[in-house]
């Protein structure tokens, strides 16, 4: 009760001797007390009650993804990360967390370990895959240089239709392997999908795509689109002088 009206230093006053008489290791008492230190800013001292219940009950997966999220709490990623994969050996980790773990993941430099993570949670699902988690699984395949892998999520992304960012990716990966006609193509699909709000970017990656492909009707055409935009009016003007010449 006290936990649930916020008064924290009043459920760890009575939680306290209650966890230290408890013979019978009781998980949510312990996690309780855990939770309370937590809310109260003292983090560290929770991460020690929960290691110590991991180390006495490795085999409760509960018990890993809690300490995860203390360790996420004190911006420890790495054990974050090492207790989350734990738990996901256990048994499998839900959409929700294999993505965050993959995220982790992706920020300590191990976007490879992030994929297959996603992967298989993926592979868990009997729905079919949501748009968003199919772009972080893309994402980092491209961080990875896993590039015909990224290709082919961001392909899958792209058949949900909810806007032109997968066309956007794919364009980006054709136009820096100099595969330019099918960087315009994928470019054009994504103005397509994006309707009304086409960012400039795409627009201005489409000139440069067309003018390397010597379509230069189509890069005219898409610096007209932009050469109002704040950001990206100036390179499109340098851009129509460029043809210009």
């Amino acid at each position: 009760a006290y936990f649930r009206t916020d008064q924290f230093a009043k459920c760890i006053e009575i939680m306290e001797p209650i966890v230290a008489a408890n013979e019978f290791l009781n998980t949510n008492r312990i996690e309780l007390l855990a939770f309370a230190y937590a809310q109260s800013g003292r983090v560290d001292r929770a991460v020690e009650l929960m290691l110590d219940l991991v180390e006495r009950t490795p085999e409760k997966q509960r018990a890993w993804k809690s300490l995860s999220g203390f360790y996420q709490m004190n911006e420890e990623l790495g054990p974050a990360a090492g207790s989350l994969a734990t738990a996901g050996e256990l048994d499998s980790l839900g959409m929700s967390e294999a993505s965050y773990l993959a995220r982790i993941y992706a920020m300590l430099g191990l976007p490879d370990e992030g994929a297959a993570t996603m992967q298989a949670a993926l592979d868990e699902e009997e729905e079919a895959p949501a748009y968003k988690d199919l772009m972080l699984l893309a994402r980092l395949h491209v961080q990875a240089r896993n590039f015909d892998a990224a290709i082919a999520a961001f392909q899958r992304a792209a058949t949900a239709g909810e806007d032109g960012e997968p066309f956007l990716n794919l364009g980006q990966l054709y136009l820096h392997w100099e595969r330019y006609e099918e960087a315009i193509d994928m470019l054009e699909n994504s103005i397509q999908f994006f309707g009304e709000e086409v960012p400039a970017e795409v627009y201005y990656l489409l000139a440069i795509a067309a003018i390397n492909n010597d379509s230069m009707d189509v890069a005219r055409n898409a610096l007209l689109q932009i050469e109002e935009d704040e950001q990206y009016g100036t390179r499109a003007a340098n851009l129509k002088n460029f043809l210009a010449n």
